[in-house]
């Protein structure tokens, strides 16, 4: 479900102007980072959040990345704002801010039959349906909120334990994931959360599992994974560039990694 909605927002690029959202107003300040309290006010029981300032990036240094054939990407890469979802057992839902409407639905209009994927406005909102999923998206107050149209999640604050664990991300971060455990791995809870240096994107992942060892494989997995995706672009990633410890069920990973990992022009379809 989470990986479907990520395309959904892949397909949007970004959505228009302030960082507020739609919702009902709330007075309690949560204070995530780069995350206005109006978002996050939305986000419900969600067991995991994502959450990128894509605009610290400079996305536009990644253009080059982008196929020729996908015009309309290049020209939004420099304008996207903050992108965050929420996803738990009951449903995944994202919020995007950055762009204007209909330059947003234009791009991701001419993008959608390439990925299979069928648009049209439907009851105030514009649907976005791929196969058997489908996903609306509404405007207002300068934020795009996205959801999936059959499993609605119910708006409100993440409980203190998820909030905890947001507390941990420092207020200077460029994007963070939080997550309340992931059973299946036996990992119990996972902070993860990206900085900036000269040069370098700093990485730092901690996670808790219920038995020993399990948390520092998992993170290992987290590098091995990073790294065949970067081989996977003709890119090499090196071992020297994170530091992993264990301390009995808990973990961390610390990375730095070059800022211009990924600035490698993508050549022209034969």
């Amino acid at each position: 479900m989470l990986a479907r909605l990520l395309v959904a927002i892949a397909l949007l690029g970004a959505c228009s102007g302030k960082s507020d959202s739609p919702g009902a107003a709330n007075t309690e300040a949560l204070s995530f980072p780069f995350v206005s309290d109006t978002i996050a006010h939305q986000l419900g029981d969600a067991n995991v959040i994502i959450a990128i300032d894509l605009g610290k990036f400079g996305l536009e240094k990644f253009s080059s990345m982008v196929p020729p054939m996908l015009g309309c990407v290049r020209e939004v890469l420099g304008k996207v704002g903050v992108a965050v979802i929420g996803s738990s057992e009951s449903g995944t839902q994202g919020f995007v801010t950055g762009l204007p409407e209909e330059a947003t639905k234009k791009c991701a209009g001419s993008l959608a039959p390439l990925l299979g994927v069928t648009t049209a406005d439907v009851a105030g909102a514009w649907q976005l349906t791929a196969g058997g999923d489908k996903f609306q998206v509404t405007w207002k107050d300068g934020v795009a909120g996205v959801k999936d149209v059959a499993h609605p999640v119910k708006p409100g604050a993440p409980n203190a334990r998820i909030r905890g664990l947001v507390a941990q991300v420092p207020k200077d971060a460029w994007g963070w994931i939080v997550s309340g455990g992931f059973p299946k791995y036996k990992i119990t809870q996972s902070v993860a959360y990206l900085t900036s240096a000269p040069k370098v994107w700093k990485l730092v992942v901690t996670a808790d599992s219920s038995e020993p060892g399990v948390a520092k494989d998992w993170l290992s997995g987290i590098v091995t994974g990073f790294k065949q995706g970067a081989a996977q672009k003709g890119v090499t990633v090196e071992d020297s560039w994170f530091k992993l410890t264990e301390n009995g069920t808990a973990a961390r990973l610390e990375g730095e990694i070059p800022d211009n990992l990924f600035s490698t022009p993508v050549e022209a379809d034969e």
